[in-house]
């Protein structure tokens, strides 16, 4: 992790993000990453969901004070969870479902 420099003088600390297939991958915010990871174990913990199921999940609990777009949010961190191996597209499921690696 790294820290940037904002206009105000504060530091922020930055994560490199993951991707599943390798790709290219993103340098976030560390606050808005762990925001949105726990929005997103905490849905995938109740039961499996689409990725528009859980985009809809996460722009609710995130609706108000979140500084971004959300569904860019979902989808750079949610390819991190998959890539780390915190969760897993169901195999065969159609359409593609989002679960909780067992291995977790």
């Amino acid at each position: 992790m790294r820290t940037k420099s904002r206009s105000s003088g504060k530091s922020e600390k930055m994560i490199r993000t993951l991707h599943p297939e390798g790709k290219k991958n993103f340098k976030i915010s560390v606050e808005k990453y762990d925001t949105v990871k726990r929005v997103i174990l905490r849905y995938l913990k109740l039961k499996e969901l689409t990725h528009t199921e859980l985009l809809r999940c996460v722009e609710e609990s995130l609706a108000s004070g979140f500084d971004g777009s959300i569904s860019w949010y979902m989808g750079v961190v949610k390819l991190d969870l998959e890539a780390r191996g915190e969760i897993m597209i169901v195999p065969g499921s159609k359409p593609q479902r989002l679960a909780i690696s067992p291995s977790r």
